[in-house]
């Protein structure tokens, strides 16, 4: 799937913040072959604490991205209490491991040139990593779709 062509981003998402999974459901019109066409993607962030949760996503055709390989945000005591939707969470992956971020984020955009629209972005907690790296897909994606 092309994506230097999009056209519009609309948001069909209902965002929960947990601890353990968040869900974005964005729509977008797309040029494939010469044709618009609408494409709805389903971002998914989650734990591998929680048993069963990679598994799951991975039998019904997730791309998973393991941001594991990421430091923790949660060992910073300045950054446990947040949600990877503050910005100093990514901020904090951004400092200490730039090319391993924009190596994940990599990932994201070579699933979608594949045909993925489903991608699982994981961490141990499921509340700073993977909910960052979601977001930040999401954003680069379309940098007015979160704001």
């Amino acid at each position: 799937m092309d994506t230097s062509s999009v056209s519009k981003f609309g948001v069909l998402f209902n965002l929960v913040l947990s601890h353990f999974v968040s869900k974005h459901f964005v729509v977008s019109e797309v040029h494939i072959n010469g044709l618009l066409q609408t494409v709805t993607m389903d971002i998914q962030t989650f734990g591998y604490k929680i048993p069963g949760a990679h598994k799951e996503f991975v039998a019904k055709g997730y791309t998973i991205i393991d941001c594991r390989v990421l430091p923790n945000p949660w060992r910073q005591p300045e950054l446990r209490e947040l949600q990877g939707t503050d910005p100093r969470v990514f901020a904090f992956l951004q400092s200490t491991a730039p090319d391993i971020v924009e190596e994940l984020l990599n990932e994201a955009f070579v699933a979608i040139n594949a045909n993925s629209t489903k991608i699982a972005f994981g961490c141990y907690g499921g509340k700073h990593r993977s909910v960052a790296m979601a977001q930040v897909f999401l954003h680069r994606m379309n940098p007015t779709l979160l704001d």
